[in-house]
């Protein structure tokens, strides 16, 4: 069913649209990293900013994409590993190098943006963010849109966790590859 909404939303995303060069306008949407190939035939043109948060955090709070789409994909193993929160930093894992590895094969311009970056130093990363899309801002924007911010109370809820202990050394390799400690 998720796929059949995805490709809706694709297809009313090319009609409303269209091929306009001069039209630029984002999505946000949490999966749209599974799509990238479909999203990049679509528009080849485009862009991909990648939102990523701590694997941590993210593993403690059961999350619906890893409920719904890990069995999606089998060969990457996400399931089996002997808890939920381990099952889960395995997909944030896998997903996050995949996004990351389909960006680079498929030549898409990715912008990497992590939410506790955001979060903590907002104006740089908000700046880095304008500039990726061709939109700088002046610095008067840059801090109404900071102002716009708030910490999240999940925001470093797990940094106990070793990623190691739970998920391995190759786990823990991966996590550290994608920008993150033990």
């Amino acid at each position: 069913r998720r796929a059949v909404w995805a490709g809706r939303r694709l297809q009313a995303m090319r009609r409303h649209h269209g091929t306009r060069r001069t039209a630029q306008w984002g999505v946000k949407e949490p999966t749209a990293h599974l799509f990238l190939p479909a999203l990049h035939r679509a528009f080849p043109e485009m862009t991909y900013v990648h939102v990523m948060r701590d694997p941590k955090d993210y593993a403690t709070v059961p999350h619906n994409q890893f409920t719904l789409w890990s069995r999606a994909f089998p060969e990457l193993q996400l399931r089996g590993h002997g808890s939920l929160v381990a099952n889960q930093l395995h997909w944030w894992a896998a997903m996050n190098g995949r996004a990351l590895a389909v960006t680079d094969a498929l030549g898409i311009p990715c912008l990497v943006v992590r939410l506790e970056e955001l979060v903590r130093t907002p104006h740089p990363t908000i700046r880095r963010l304008a500039s990726f899309v061709g939109r700088p801002l002046a610095s008067s924007a840059t801090a109404a849109l900071a102002s716009l911010i708030e910490r999240p109370a999940s925001l470093g809820r797990a940094g106990h966790l070793n990623v190691q202990d739970i998920g391995g050394r190759t786990l823990a390799d991966d996590v550290v590859r994608l920008g993150y400690g033990r």
